[in-house]
């Protein structure tokens, strides 16, 4: 272990340890080096800051491999196969589940999904594959759980778990996939992990067990490095982690001028406005973090900074299921699902829906939107059908709604209502997206375009990906189905920022121990 204190920032701190080692004469080379950190934010500005110190001290550099602790293991060993991807994990797990005999299942499952419920039993495969990764992750399978919890009243259910756990197992091994939780704990178990670099782990104060296990096992070429003095030894275990206890009885000593309170997310908004408008005279906008602990302050924050004519940007980003792009797939699947007038009108008022009308050359007047809510309080329908009703007091406005769903009915008739193979309906679904969107040109550093940019990437990712599942393992879907299955699948992605050099950077918890902004 190495000690860097925590008077001044970390990765400065790093980067000189790193020239002072590493460096001779106007050489600095760290071709046998491998730096893991945190998180990817950190990896970017350590790879910032190598760059500015090799051209201050007018040094050649030949940079260090840079990696996330999370996707350490796969550097230290040799996958056998390719790894399946989130998609097929949980396709898996469902077949996995589905091939468990009901009264096995019920062990765990009291009342499990129908033979059709498609949806259902993905949902099931994704807890089940939650489950397994965070198992994995502290080094234990479900046998080994059963193993653990011994003759007890789990043991029943954790007998049943391990059975649909070789299972999945053995499903993605017919289809030459490995799952990449497991392949760690098998290169663990046949002490697989090999190092050719010297590895420094910065600031990892979290890893887990997994991969602990790796760095142990090689142990010979791994240096930790904490971010604290020699002092504060007691709080840290040997891979650089916190010790819970000793931290849970420090005492970290703020000046209570240092402290402001708020009582609600406005007031804690006004104060930071405050706060910077102290600070504008000496620092620039790019000299501020701002820490927000809880992401759900970003958005109030934005709008007050917005207001006092400030630009704030949030590393991580947006969801991608609130992006343009995967809420036009959720309307869609509404509307194709429904065939309702009020879903019609919310799918009608996203965005993309004038580019798609005029794209298509739909003769549409310009209060178009205002006369479908005229027929809509004249005529009161509920379904869009083949109907429109063509009384006097309403037909000015009928005349748009027809026209208007004739275009719509044009639009989606790629996107029939049947259910089939999943992976048949990339082209009708890319078709349908593509003349909604028609071609644009972006701006990658607009604060609104760029993101847009990278949400339809993201979402044309997810969409093509249905490609790549193995026939053996591939559900049929209604297009409605497979939509709301996309979106879950997407869930948890988010749309980053683009960089805006003005910007005030927002970061959350995690990342603020490896920030070096002058002004937190």
């Amino acid at each position: 272990r190495r000690w860097l204190g925590w008077d001044t920032p970390t990765l400065p701190r790093v980067v000189e340890q790193l020239r002072v080692e590493y460096s001779e004469g106007d050489l600095w080379d760290m071709r046998r080096v491998m730096v893991v950190l945190p998180g990817g934010l950190a990896r970017r500005r350590l790879g910032e800051l190598l760059a500015v110190a090799a051209q201050k001290h007018e040094l050649i550099l030949y940079p260090p491999q840079i990696v996330t602790v999370g996707t350490l293991p796969e550097h230290l060993y040799l996958a056998k196969f390719p790894f399946a991807s989130d998609l097929v994990q949980q396709l898996a797990w469902m077949k996995s589940l589905r091939d468990t005999p009901t009264a096995e299942l019920a062990q765990i499952v009291p009342v499990p999904p129908g033979p059709t419920a498609i949806q259902q039993w993905l949902e099931l495969a994704k807890i089940f594959s939650g489950i397994h990764r965070e198992l994995a992750s502290d080094g234990l399978n479900f046998q080994q759980v059963l193993t653990a919890v011994g003759d007890s009243s789990e043991s029943q259910r954790w007998h049943v778990l391990a059975g649909i756990q070789s299972r999945y197992l053995a499903t993605l091994d017919a289809q030459q996939l490995w799952d990449i939780q497991t392949a760690r704990l098998c290169a663990l178990e046949f002490r697989e992990p090999v190092a050719d670099k010297q590895i420094v782990v910065v600031g990892c104060v979290a890893s887990n067990r997994t991969q602990r296990g790796f760095l142990e096992q090689i142990a010979s070429r791994v240096s930790i490095w904490i971010a604290a003095p020699e002092s504060a030894a007691q709080l840290f275990d040997e891979f650089g982690g916190l010790q819970s206890q000793p931290w849970a009885d420090f005492e970290l000593d703020i000046p209570d001028e240092s402290l402001l309170v708020g009582n609600s997310p406005t007031d804690q908004a006004d104060l930071t406005c405050g706060c910077l408008a102290e600070l504008a005279d000496r620092y620039h906008a790019r000299d501020v973090t701002l820490g927000v602990p809880d992401a759900a302050l970003v958005s109030e924050l934005k709008l007050q900074l917005g207001q006092t004519g400030q630009t704030a940007r949030y590393g991580p980003g947006a969801p991608l299921a609130q992006s343009e792009p995967a809420l036009l797939l959720s309307l869609l699947g509404e509307y194709i699902g429904t065939r309702s007038f009020a879903a019609m009108a919310a799918l009608l008022r996203h965005p993309a829906m004038p580019a798609m009308f005029d794209a298509s050359g739909t003769p549409l007047p310009t209060d178009w939107l205002a006369r479908l809510d005229d027929y809509y309080q004249a005529a009161l329908p509920k379904q869009v059908d083949d109907f429109v009703n063509q009384e006097p007091r309403v037909k000015p406005a009928a005349a748009v709604y027809a026209t208007v769903k004739q275009a719509i009915t044009q639009w989606l008739e790629p996107l029939n209502t049947q259910s089939q193979p999943v992976s048949q309906w990339v082209d009708p679904l890319l078709r349908v997206m593509t003349a909604a969107y028609a071609k644009q040109m972006v701006d990658l550093d607009d604060p609104l375009e760029g993101p847009l940019y990278s949400a339809a990437s993201q979402v044309c990712t997810a969409i093509l990906s249905l490609r790549d599942i193995p026939p053996e393992l591939e559900p049929s879907m209604t297009i409605s189905e497979l939509i709301d299955w996309l979106l879950r699948s997407i869930s948890g992605q988010l749309v980053p920022e683009p960089a805006r050099p003005a910007a005030i950077e927002m970061l959350g918890w995690l990342a603020l121990g490896l920030d070096d902004a002058p002004v937190l």
